[in-house]
């Protein structure tokens, strides 16, 4: 059997599986499996392989990946589902709200100006300061040394509204700008 063979079998058993199991939900047409999931996406074994069913559908090629034109990722309804570039399915998941960035991310180091003046004027050690406000030492190290965003001089690294950071600087620009 060519890999060609083999990935339209899988193919067609998983729009097979998709007929039989499926189950539509929501306004948009999602449909739903209640199977074994791997990352919350369904999957079905064939050929000794255990595969995505979403990836069996929409077939990307090499160096493609599924993109959910939903936004579910549990979705298997073969018209949610296309192969696309990474960039893409980044743009689908910024799209439906699945990507959360900068200061909306969970992780982010919520800390407005005033703390990071006080943190670049403050004398106890970096371990310390730390601690009292619930970031990593290093963190402390890169705003008291003015890298990454933690720059508020200038055109710095604050937007001046809401005291959220922007982005980053870059380095090498003459005026300092971003």
């Amino acid at each position: 059997m060519t890999d060609e063979e083999w990935w339209q079998s899988a193919r067609n058993r998983a729009l097979e599986i998709v007929e039989t199991e499926g189950i539509y939900c929501g306004e948009v047409g999602c449909v739903v499996l209640n199977r074994a999931h791997r990352g919350g996406r369904p999957v079905f074994g064939i050929h000794g392989a255990s595969i995505l069913i979403s990836e069996a559908v929409a077939l990307p090629n090499v160096g493609q990946v599924t993109r959910h034109l939903c936004g579910n990722e549990a979705c298997v309804n073969p018209n949610h589902l296309k192969a696309g570039t990474h960039a893409e399915n980044a743009g689908d998941a910024v799209r439906h709200g699945r990507l959360v960035r900068g200061i909306r991310h969970p992780k982010a180091i919520k800390i407005n100006k005033e703390d990071e003046d006080a943190i670049r004027a403050d004398t106890r050690t970096q371990r310390e300061i730390a601690a009292q406000y619930g970031i990593a030492q290093s963190t402390v190290g890169q705003i008291k040394r003015g890298e990454g965003r933690w720059t508020n001089s200038g055109s710095g690294g604050w937007n001046g509204k809401d005291d959220t950071p922007l982005r980053p600087r870059v380095g090498g620009l003459e005026d300092g700008g971003w």
